[in-house]
């Protein structure tokens, strides 16, 4: 009866001890992928705070490396209007292989390209479907390749080499989390560098519309000739430069906002409807050139000349006029009729008066 306990006794310590070191390998491997989860997490924070696309390539492949223990890792872009995966990172063996150029459908890549997921190709010295274009690295036993993706389309992978090894399940698991977290990453560096690069753009183009608009301002300004800008649909005088509050005998603060309307007498064909028929041949493209008569600020009576375009400023489509002061030819050619019917010497009406009479 000793004999037959002992026995049982033995056999239980036995599986007791199998159940322990069952229970030990558990643990550790528990241990190890809370472990990897936290280097993936603390991995993943590292990236996100990276915002240079350049930068965070090369984080995801050290990262990449870091995690399965290997000193082999590349990055494959994808350039689709050319047709090609191009390797932009390397490490390790690969570090010699950048610039590496492989037609969309071939090799690792393309298998990852044509499903969207992991692909191994352990015993990959023998793996059939190599591409012809890539050179063999014979120290390289096995390869793995995991998509990084953008808008759920495959953009590229995060290339991976074992010497003397083969990928494991729980390896491709880990290496597929740390990917999507890297996409992430990825997108969001490219999103801010894009909307750095606008906003750059952005201020590259405001400094040369203010260079623009100060050769403008001293064009406008340097004028003899009086220009006034008019809004589009109003009619509005929007801007105007020296000459032309010199001209029409108003500071530029009275003339702001005042219906082109206010330049004339209000008698036809110098009317507000007279002005605003005007304005509408210039809206529609044609350029109407015209005699004005003008009511100055003091009151006195001047005639203009008055060349209207359609002109584009800045953003804006506005209407450009140019004003000149044509009142001394005015009274010169009033002069020269009234010399054609009156005597000079006595300011009678002479010969040709009457003969135009009768």
């Amino acid at each position: 009866k000793l004999a037959a306990a002992y026995v049982e006794l033995a056999a239980s310590e036995h599986m007791l001890r199998q159940q322990y070191e069952a229970l030990m390998v558990r643990e550790a491997a528990i241990y190890r992928q809370s472990m990897i989860l936290e280097s993936v997490h603390n991995m993943a924070i590292g990236l996100m705070n990276q915002y240079d696309p350049e930068k965070v390539l090369q984080m995801i492949v050290a990262g990449a490396t870091k995690l399965v223990g290997t000193p082999h890792g590349f990055i494959y872009r994808l350039d689709k209007d050319r047709g090609v995966f191009y390797r932009s990172h390397g490490l390790g063996i690969y570090e010699k292989d950048i610039g590496r150029e492989i037609p969309i459908n071939e090799g690792v890549v393309g298998a990852v390209y044509r499903t969207g997921k992991p692909y191994i190709a352990n015993n990959y010295n023998k793996w059939r479907r190599h591409s012809k274009v890539l050179p063999q690295f014979p120290e390289i036993t096995a390869v793995m390749e995991i998509p990084l993706k953008s808008a759920g389309q495959v953009i590229g992978t995060i290339g991976l080499g074992y010497e003397q090894k083969t990928f494991r399940r729980h390896e491709v698991e880990t290496l597929r989390r740390f990917a999507d977290m890297a996409s992430v990453a990825l997108d969001n560096a490219i999103l801010v560098t894009s909307y750095e690069q606008e906003l750059r753009e952005r201020r590259e183009a405001e400094a040369a519309l203010r260079a623009s608009e100060d050769t403008y301002r001293t064009i406008f300004e340097a004028g003899s000739d009086g220009i006034i800008i008019h809004d589009l649909q109003t009619g509005q005088i929007v801007d105007l430069n020296k000459q032309a509050c010199k001209l029409l005998g108003y500071s530029r603060e009275e003339l702001l906002g005042n219906n082109v309307a206010f330049l004339g007498t209000g008698v036809p064909p110098y009317s507000e409807e007279d002005a605003r028929a005007w304005l509408r041949r210039a809206a529609d493209g044609d350029s109407p050139r015209f005699e004005w008569q003008h009511i100055r600020g003091d009151g006195r009576v001047i005639w203009l000349e008055i060349n209207l375009s359609r002109v584009q400023i800045g953003r804006q489509v506005r209407i450009l006029a140019v004003a000149g002061d044509i009142t001394e030819r005015k009274r010169q050619e009033q002069q020269i009729v009234w010399l054609a019917y009156h005597d000079a010497l006595t300011g009678l009406y002479n010969r040709a008066y009457f003969q135009k009479r009768l």
